[in-house]
């Protein structure tokens, strides 16, 4: 991890990440120490030239003092500049407000809930170290989050917009394979709790066979009490004929007195 986005996990979610972090130019961190140091530093080296050359006077602990807070000053400086940042994550944009030691605060935007940028410069000395403001927009419609004096603006709101493209077309190509996901979840759970679908299903049939015979008797035993139909009786006519044929069969043929 590069050390200008070391320490910042408090102001961070579970498994966020620290991609890019924006800040104000350099030049005002580097100019604020150097007035710090200038005067206070100024001043402790003054009492300490002064304790060396009259030792008659005992201000050590007063140059002393005055060193220790010069050096707050400078590592102050430091500080402030290094944490009051927008800190772009691989979820969303961190503000971070703190100016004071005790005095701290951010807000976030998420990245489906940002809208637009829009980058101002005002002035010349703006343009000439090359910083502006920064204006964050909700989909939401809640209050604009406006940042002040943030080095390279338009390759800070083009890095931020282009990941937030990135994020979003990943959002929506996902979806398909989240759902999949999802259910395969669900199947993983089911499978867990109740065992696998092929071991339930022979469960079930071991529970059923036993079920089945008695209904095989039952059938049989309504076709016990079915009504069968009854026999045609054969007609006087059909018994003739039948003892005609008998007769024909027996003697060769049947005689006809032609005289009669």
């Amino acid at each position: 991890m590069s050390f200008l986005r070391f320490g910042f996990g408090y102001f961070l979610e579970d498994d966020e990440k620290v991609l890019r972090v924006f800040r104000t130019p350099a030049l005002f961190m580097l100019i604020r120490s150097f007035f710090h140091s200038a005067i206070f530093g100024g001043i402790a080296y003054i009492i300490w030239y002064l304790y060396r050359s009259y030792n008659g006077f005992d201000l050590t602990y007063v140059w002393g003092f005055f060193a220790l807070f010069a050096l707050y000053k400078v590592l102050g400086a430091f500080f402030i500049w290094y944490y009051n940042a927008i800190v772009m994550t691989n979820e969303s944009l961190v503000f971070i407000d703190w100016k004071k030691l005790f005095h701290r605060s951010f807000s976030r935007i998420d990245f489906h809930n940002l809208d637009e940028i829009e980058v101002a410069r005002h002035g010349v000395k703006s343009f000439l170290l090359n910083y502006g403001t920064l204006s964050f927009q909700k989909v939401n419609g809640g209050e604009t989050i406006a940042i002040k004096g943030i080095s390279r603006p338009t390759w800070a709101s083009r890095n931020i917009e282009k990941y937030r493209e990135e994020i979003i077309d990943n959002k929506n190509f996902t979806e398909e394979s989240a759902l999949k996901g999802l259910l395969s979840q669900m199947v993983q759970r089911h499978v867990g709790d109740s065992g696998q679908p092929d071991r339930q299903l022979e469960d079930i049939i071991t529970q059923i066979e036993p079920k089945i015979a008695p209904v095989k008797e039952k059938e049989s035993f309504f076709k016990f009490f079915k009504k069968e139909k009854p026999k045609k009786k054969k007609t006087t006519f059909e018994k003739m004929s039948v003892k005609v044929e008998k007769e024909f069969d027996d003697e060769g043929g049947i005689e006809f007195d032609l005289d009669k």
